[in-house]
């Protein structure tokens, strides 16, 4: 509990000093960053922690992000969806979980792409409901009379994902974390341990959903637009990176990836503009 405390404090602090001196883009920036932490916490928790090999994070994604939008298109408030949205990608996760007890590996990674390709199938011809293949413009809601505007999101985007952090951080530091490391290393010796490795399985499968389908929900408001092909399999790539270069296993290592691939380029690219102005 101090531990979440403190996030929140932390959380809170970093957001009113973006509030205070940050231009629109580089906001923009920094909620990008925020989303793909949480995006990659959950990722991690699957790969890393329980190493199962699912390419499913994009499908999630997409279900939060069109999942809020259509929603608020009809008229559902905001803090209706959210919780909606997430328990459905909790229980999809939690089915995925089952099949994962019978599938490993390169098998499981099968399973998980087709659910991806089968998302982004119906989002392309799903018809009006998904925007016609075109996606949709996000509505920009309000709560309780105050409109949640990109400066408003990028606060609520850094708080969730040092929340984020730091729950998941003290999961991996717990007997659950040592379950997922006992799994990883191996079932049958897991199951030797008494550990249930179906009820291990559908959690973290649940767990890692809802935590990409709330990256979804962010992602929909920091970008303003949806459409298909923002949940591809290039998308699952940039996805795969972000926890590659910080580290299987390592919560931490979920910030270093997007830290690096999203804001150094906007760094270098400052940096080039720059000396494009003093040497011309």
């Amino acid at each position: 509990m101090r531990r979440l405390i403190l996030s929140l404090v932390v959380g809170i602090a970093v957001a009113l000093i973006v509030i205070a001196a940050f231009p629109p883009y580089p906001q923009f920036v920094l909620s990008r960053i925020a989303v793909a932490i949480v995006v990659a916490v959950g990722l991690n928790l699957l790969m890393g922690n329980a190493r199962l090999f699912a390419l499913s994070t994009p499908a999630f994604l997409a279900v939060g992000a069109y999942g809020v939008t259509i929603m608020l298109n009809n008229n559902v408030p905001l803090l209706v969806a959210i919780p909606v949205i997430i328990a459905v990608s909790w229980g999809i996760g939690w089915v995925l979980g089952t099949l994962a007890l019978r599938l490993a590996g390169f098998y499981l990674a099968l399973v998980t792409l087709g659910l991806l390709l089968a998302i982004v199938a119906v989002l392309e011809s799903g018809g009006s409901l998904f925007g016609s293949g075109y996606g949709f413009a996000v509505p920009i809601p309000d709560v309780f009379g105050v409109q949640l505007t990109l400066t408003l999101w990028t606060v609520i985007a850094i708080i969730t994902a040092s929340v984020v952090v730091i729950l998941v951080q003290s999961l991996t530091r717990s007997r659950v974390g040592r379950a997922w490391r006992a799994m990883g290393h191996s079932e049958m010796l897991a199951e030797t341990n008494g550990i249930d490795l179906l009820r291990l399985k559908t959690s973290t499968f649940a767990l890692g959903s809802a935590l990409g389908a709330t990256g979804g929900i962010l992602y929909a408001f920091v970008e303003g637009a949806i459409s298909p092909d923002q949940f591809t399999t290039a998308t699952m790539v940039s996805q795969l990176a972000y926890v590659a270069i910080g580290g299987l296993g390592g919560v931490l290592g979920s910030v270093l990836g997007p830290l690096v691939l999203i804001a150094l380029p906007e760094f270098l690219r400052g940096l080039a503009n720059e000396l494009q102005i003093v040497y011309g």
